[in-house]
């Protein structure tokens, strides 16, 4: 290994696993590829982060810089410098004057927040952040709920018409799997009517089912008014205090 370069695996002790008895068997050694954030600075400017293994960084900095057309052939590139930062690699490649000036009027623009997060970044430092824990005893309200549906959903139509239908299939996707629990009235609930059915060999009285139906619509009805309740309550300041 170079002394430019980090560890390409590391070895991490595994054992087989099954469904059934868990996990078993001897314990194993396996290497598993190490990826770090390498940012690619081009004439000393900022350009790009990559994820990828921290081996034979300098290669890697030739390839980029050749399949992204940023130097036509290998004369152009002047020299790469290898510096390892906190966040990750940094690889700054210097280029012939005339190859800059074309890259640095061509610009780059990777806009977006749908994709892998590495989009649009520049620095290592922006590839990995951190998240602010959540504290404990948050809740959503249901209009945030809304709002925040609306914003994916520009942002999604942003990115173009197959995202927007995506998100639109997997809300409805949600949606029909809730029509899918075993409650009278919904679709789960009718289900579960035909199984009983199949497995008594005959139907069930049409008495019992009404009596069943009117108890599921009573309960769904108080659960929505119990919603609404909860929602009124967070959105509306001070409504319990003025509540009898």
């Amino acid at each position: 290994m170079r002394p430019s370069d980090g560890p390409g695996s590391i070895d991490v002790a595994v054992r087989v696993f099954s469904y059934d008895s868990g996990a078993s068997g001897p314990e194993l050694t396996r290497a598993v590829a190490v990826e770090a954030p390498v940012q690619i600075v081009i004439g000393g400017a900022p350009f790009a982060v990559m994820m990828a293994t921290p081996s034979n960084l300098e290669d890697f900095a030739y390839g980029f810089a050749l399949t992204e057309q940023i130097a036509n052939i290998v004369a152009d590139i002047r020299g790469v410098e290898v510096e390892a930062v906190e966040a990750g690699w940094k690889l700054k490649i210097a280029i012939s004057g005339e190859r800059l000036q074309s890259h640095l009027a061509r610009g780059r623009a990777m806009s977006g927040r749908t994709g892998c997060g590495l989009c649009g970044a520049e620095r290592a430092e922006d590839a990995i952040r951190e998240c602010a824990p959540v504290p404990a005893g948050v809740s959503v309200s249901a209009a945030e709920l809304h709002a925040a549906i609306a914003q994916l959903s520009g942002e999604y139509a942003q990115v173009g018409w197959l995202a927007l239908l995506g998100l639109m299939a997997n809300i409805s996707l949600n949606l029909g799997l809730l029509n899918l629990l075993p409650i009278p009235i919904l679709d789960g609930g009718v289900i579960l009517f035909l199984l009983i059915e199949g497995l008594m060999r005959r139907d069930i009285s049409i008495n019992i089912k009404e009596r069943v139906y009117q108890a599921a619509f009573v309960f769904l009805v108080l659960f929505a008014v119990m919603v609404i309740y909860n929602d009124l309550m967070k959105t509306i300041p001070g409504l319990a205090d003025r509540l009898p």
